[in-house]
Parts: C-alpha cells; structure tokens; sequence
C-alpha cells in the first residue's frame, strides 16, 4: 500500500505516538459515545486510562505481546496491539486510525500485520472486542474472517452490547497462501 509503513515499536518517540494516537481514540470515543459518557468513565476514567498508557511497553512485551504504529508518509497514522491471553490465544488491543487517515488502507494493513505477528508467535485464536457502534471497525474484522463469539471479558462485562469476536488463525493464514 503505498506509503504506508507499520513498525514494531518498543520504547521512545514511537511509543509516545502510539499514546497520542490513543488518547486520539479516547477522545473519538467521547464524539461517538456522547450519550455513554458514564460507560466510558466507568473502566476508563482519565487517571486508569493514563496508567494504563504509561504500561503499553509491558502489557504488550515482546516475544508474546507487540505494538505496531503505523506511518503514512512518515506521519504517525494508526496502532494496534497483541495481548497474549493464554496458551494459544491472543487479543487485538487498541485498534485505532488517525481520523485523517481513513479509507486508505491504514486499518487493514494494521489488522493484516496484527495477524501475521500473531501467526509468528504460534497464536492459534485471536480475539477482540469493539464497542456496538463501531460499525467501520467490525466491517474491517469481518473482511479478515472474525466472527461474533460469547462475551470472555474475565473481570466481569464493563459494557453490556460490546460486541466480541474471534478469528482462527490457521483458516486466516491459508486465505493469505
């Protein structure tokens, strides 16, 4: 895809964007979930949010985790993160396109990339979750192969008609053969 480039990042200035671009998400969340604002506060209030950026390196550590920035034209464009769950499991964390940088190909050169990585660490499931009005974001998932699966969220559901999915990683690496 032309210009764009997708980086595993571990530290410094490219970290600093993948937090940018996250409080970026966070505030869209606030446009598109205007009438939720409490859901939002609730799990994700300023300080848990700030706490939880400041431990993105060690949340998604290499050799089970990964952050991935992407560049368009070498301007911070999106992220998107690996969580290792357990055994052979895994979760997209943190998908997220600049709002400038929509509709040319950022999302899904991200979520191509978040799967490879998964595929290279021996993952053989990768799940995510997405809030019910991100319809771009489940088109995007469902283009991949994601289906809707049960709700796994182990520390109780935080948002009721979140929507869950799951991808099987063996079927998604035979559709790229």
């Amino acid at each position: 895809m032309p210009g764009i480039s997708i980086t595993e990042v571990i530290d410094g200035a490219s970290l600093g964007a993948v937090r940018d671009l996250c409080r970026a998400f966070r505030r869209g969340q606030y446009e598109r979930y205007a009438d939720q604002i409490e859901r939002i506060e609730g799990p994700y209030g300023e300080a848990a949010f700030e706490k939880t950026l400041a431990a993105l390196a060690e949340m998604h550590a290499p050799p089970k985790g990964a952050i991935l920035l992407a560049h368009m034209d070498g301007k911070p464009a999106g992220c998107v993160m690996l969580s290792y769950v357990s055994g052979e499991t895994c979760e997209m964390k943190r998908m997220f396109v600049d709002k400038d940088m929509r509709r040319i190909g950022v999302g899904r050169a991200l979520c191509r990339a978040v799967i490879a990585a998964a595929c290279e660490r021996g993952y053989a499931r990768m799940r995510l979750d997405t809030g019910p009005l991100q319809h771009e974001a489940v088109a995007l998932y469902r283009s991949f192969g994601f289906e809707p699966c049960a709700p796994y969220e182990e520390d109780g559901p935080k948002w009721p008609d979140k929507v869950f999915m799951v991808l099987d990683l063996q079927e998604a690496m035979k559709g790229e053969a």
